[in-house]
């Protein structure tokens, strides 16, 4: 999803984390689980210290995985963080 919209916006698209482990389907799990399922999941190059980052995801939940990204980014020192979200879910109470 990324590519298209970078390639749409004229700007590059640079592999920035890597998912550390595997986790399980955020969808599956229920809002509670969300957030610790993600906690530590991720790093981020070191190259990109100082530059202004963009996360690009497809549907917003509980922004558990974009919080777990955005600090895994934060630790290496990037300039910024900008979240692009195509759609946002409706959460039941139940979740």
């Amino acid at each position: 999803m990324a590519r298209p919209l970078a390639h749409w916006l004229h700007c590059p698209v640079q592999k920035g984390l890597v998912r550390l482990r595997a986790t399980l389907p955020q969808a599956e799990l229920p809002r509670a689980a969300r957030q610790s399922n993600v906690v530590g999941a991720f790093r981020a190059s070191a190259h990109l210290q100082g530059r202004q980052v963009a996360l690009v995801d497809d549907v917003l939940t509980t922004g558990s995985t974009l919080e777990a990204a955005t600090a895994a980014l934060h630790q290496v020192g990037v300039g910024g963080v900008d979240v692009w979200v195509c759609a946002e879910a409706p959460v039941p109470d139940s979740f």
